[in-house]
Parts: structure tokens; sequence; C-alpha cells
């Protein structure tokens, strides 16, 4: 798997697979035992579709590191798997 610094991808826009705008990614959640990612805090864009699929906490999501799809141009995440 190809390495990706967290310094390159913050403030990445984060996308839907179906097209959706979800909102910028801010920050990222580590397991301390294990060191596994476990989840990306996302600064929601207003009126962004499927919000109430995710954990909100204090104007932030957290998208689960197991629905990332691909880091390019955009952070895809896979709407389906959450």
């Amino acid at each position: 798997m190809e390495r990706v610094y967290l310094k390159k991808i913050i403030n990445k826009k984060v996308m839907g697979n179906d097209g959706s705008e979800i909102g910028t990614l801010k920050n990222v959640v580590a397991e301390l035992e294990t060191g596994d990612l476990a989840e990306m805090v996302v600064h929601l864009n207003e009126g962004a579709p499927n919000q109430r699929r995710y954990r909100a906490e204090g104007g932030y999501i957290y998208i689960p590191f197991s629905s990332l799809r691909s880091i390019k141009d955009y952070i895809v995440v896979d709407v389906r798997s959450v």
C-alpha cells in the first residue's frame, strides 16, 4: 500500500463515491494499542447529504477509515459502507 503523509491530506476535500461533497478532512483518529487508523475527522459542508449516517460531535463528523476508497485530488469514501 502506498504511504500518504497526514500533512499532505489535511484540509483536502472529502467526497462520497456517489459524487456528493461531504466536507474537509481536519484530523484522523488512531487506535493507540494497535496503531491502526480508525476514523477521519471531517468538517461537514453545510447541507451535505447523508450526514446522519456518520457519528457527529462538536461540528465534525467521524468517517471510518474502512470506508476510504482513494486519495488523489479528493479523498473519496464509500458512502454505502457506513
